[in-house]
């Protein structure tokens, strides 16, 4: 274990060192020079960076793994933005009744499924639903069907 340790940190020294030497002015300048030490402190300073930019999506990810009624809403969205264009070509008053009415089918369909994610993100909303819902309460699920290891609350 402690030589994979070993070899991981001197890649990442070589890797250091070459980013150093491709932006050092002379190639002559050695570790102990002040811009050596400029760079050194430049690069440290980019991998800090990388670093919080990767938890950043990391967590982010995991947020929309969570969350999904975000990228819900995210697409009805843009839905949306692509029928407000669409709109600008024709000004026909059918054709404006037709774009309300696909606006509002648009808009219930993203609150349904919003409703949805929120609901099944989390056991103590899926909880409150069968016990508070009557169609979900009266809902007879076979004992076959409850040893599915998928969650059985999706299906319904």
């Amino acid at each position: 274990m402690g030589t994979t340790k070993d070899w991981v940190i001197q890649v990442e020294e070589s890797r250091r060192e070459e980013w150093i030497r491709e932006r050092l002015s002379s190639p002559d300048l050695e570790e102990d020079s002040e811009e050596w030490q400029l760079l050194e402190k430049d690069y440290d300073e980019y991998q800090d960076f990388l670093s919080d930019m990767a938890m950043e999506e990391y967590e982010t990810e995991k947020w929309l793994k969570q969350h999904p009624h975000t990228e819900i809403y995210k697409i009805a969205i843009n839905l949306l933005e692509q029928i407000k264009e669409e709109g600008k070509q024709s000004t026909s008053e059918v054709f404006i009744k037709m774009k309300i009415a696909y606006i509002v089918t648009i808009m219930e369909n993203c609150l349904s499924e919003m409703i949805k994610s929120v609901v099944l993100s989390h056991n103590r909303y899926v909880e409150n639903a069968i016990r508070n819902i009557n169609e979900l309460k009266a809902k007879n699920i076979s004992l076959s069907e409850l040893i599915n290891k998928e969650s059985n609350a999706n299906k319904y």
